[in-house]
């Protein structure tokens, strides 16, 4: 319904129809509240608002973010997070500290005051974000988050860490690695591999151990016809 619009004001195909989804989510989202209103239900629910990765490659650059939806890099990873939590979260707050997206599932369960319950797996997967939204401690420091994309797909196989200001990046196809302070260098522009071995190593060993007991799945070597190896 807002594709020709944009037609008309000089966008291609693509970038109309990127266009129109944004406006028509846009919309959306505005109909939603209105409805919470109209039931009195608006100081009684808590709206979560996010996307799951960066613009796909067909659009423009996130600049200075670096990369594009399925990269490793923030471009592809780093994503805004709003939360309208009545009567809880300050309202125009802002908060640097970052999660991953399953962090949402044992978040909405504290929420909701939900305290017993049977996961099946037995495993819950995420931390609790609510310590972030109240503005109060008991979020961990400089914790570990992973990504892992054993996959050709628009993008050579990879696996991530993400803790603190720092970030590894070990890429399967020839078993390399980059390294990257975020917080000094957000554009991802200096592998700092060679600089900090110490650190690189240290990253390396737990995203390893990680991968192992997630009993994550390592992508086949043509050259060797056996799986690439864990890194660390």
């Amino acid at each position: 319904r807002y594709f020709q619009k944009y037609k008309e004001q000089g966008l291609d195909d693509w970038d109309a129809a990127y266009a129109s989804m944004i406006e028509g989510m846009d919309k959306s989202l505005g109909d939603l509240r209105a409805n919470l209103k109209r039931h009195g239900i608006e100081d009684n629910t808590i709206i979560i608002f996010m996307t799951d990765n960066g613009q796909p490659s067909q659009a423009d650059l996130n600049l200075p973010l670096r990369g594009h939806k399925l990269t490793p890099y923030e471009g592809g990873i780093r994503v805004p997070t709003m939360v309208k939590w009545p009567g809880v979260t300050e309202p125009n707050s802002v908060c640097d500290n970052y999660f991953i997206i399953e962090d949402l599932f044992p978040s909405i369960l504290e929420m909701a005051g939900v305290t017993e319950y049977d996961q099946i797996g037995g495993v819950i997967d995420g931390v609790s974000v609510v310590p972030l939204l109240k503005q109060s401690d008991g979020y961990p420091k400089d914790r570990a988050i992973f990504w892992h994309f054993p996959h050709s797909y628009d993008q050579y196989p990879y696996s991530t860490i993400r803790k603190g200001v720092w970030k590894l990046i070990y890429f399967h196809e020839d078993e390399h690695y980059e390294l990257y302070n975020i917080d000094k260098d957000i554009s991802e522009s200096k592998n700092l591999y060679a600089e900090y071995p110490e650190i690189a190593h240290n990253l390396a060993g737990e995203l390893g151990a990680f991968l192992k007991e997630a009993k994550a799945v390592m992508p086949i070597s043509k050259k060797t016809g056996v799986p690439v190896p864990l890194p660390g």
